[in-house]
C-alpha cells in the first residue's frame, strides 16, 4: 500500500508562555518548587503594602464604633488577611525548599505571626526575624531535592 505523502504545511508549536515575576506572583498558593530571594522579597514588599492599605481602609470605620458601617471593611480586611497569610506560608515554604530545607519549617514563622496577632507581639517579632533570615540566606546552587535551581533557568522558560 502506498503511504500518504507528508504535508508540506507544518504548524509549529506555540512558544512557551513567558514566566514573569507578575505571573509568579499571581500563583502564590502552590507549594511545589523553589522561590528565589528576589521573588520572596517582592512578595514581602507587596504584602506589607497591602497590609498597610488594609489598615488605613479599616481605620476610619474603627473611629465610628462597631456598627454596620464597619462590617464590610472588616470582612474585606479579614478575607485579604487570610489570603495574605496563606500566600506568605506558600512563599516561605518554597523559599525553604530553595535552601534544600523542608517546607514544614514555614509553620514556625506563620504560627508566631498568628500568636502575635492575638496579643503576644514578641512572637510576631521572632517570626519576622525568621522570615528575614529565610530571605537573606542564599538558596542551594544547582538542582536540589525540590527541583532545579531557579537562578540557572532563563526567566522566559523557568518553571514556576
Amino acid at each position: 500500500m502506498p503511504s500518504e505523502p507528508e504535508s508540506a504545511f507544518v504548524v509549529p508549536a506555540p512558544p512557551a508562555a513567558p514566566r514573569t515575576i507578575l505571573q509568579r506572583l499571581l500563583h502564590p498558593f502552590r507549594l511545589k518548587g523553589r522561590t528565589r530571594r528576589l521573588h520572596y522579597w517582592i512578595f514581602i514588599g507587596v504584602s506589607w503594602l497591602l497590609g498597610f492599605l488594609m489598615e488605613f481602609a479599616l481605620a476610619p470605620s474603627m473611629e465610628t464604633g462597631y456598627g454596620l458601617d464597619m462590617l464590610i471593611p472588616a470582612i474585606v480586611t479579614m478575607v485579604l488577611g487570610v489570603g495574605l497569610l496563606a500566600a506568605s506560608f506558600s512563599f516561605t515554604w518554597r523559599r525553604l525548599q530553595d535552601m534544600d530545607l523542608s517546607g514544614w519549617f514555614a509553620v514556625i514563622p506563620v504560627s508566631l505571626a498568628i500568636v502575635g496577632a492575638f496579643g503576644l507581639p514578641i512572637a510576631s517579632g521572632v517570626g519576622g526575624a525568621l522570615s528575614v533570615l529565610f530571605g537573606i540566606r542564599p538558596g542551594t546552587t544547582g538542582d536540589n531535592s525540590y527541583g532545579p535551581d531557579p537562578k540557572a533557568q532563563p526567566e522566559t522558560a523557568a518553571s514556576a
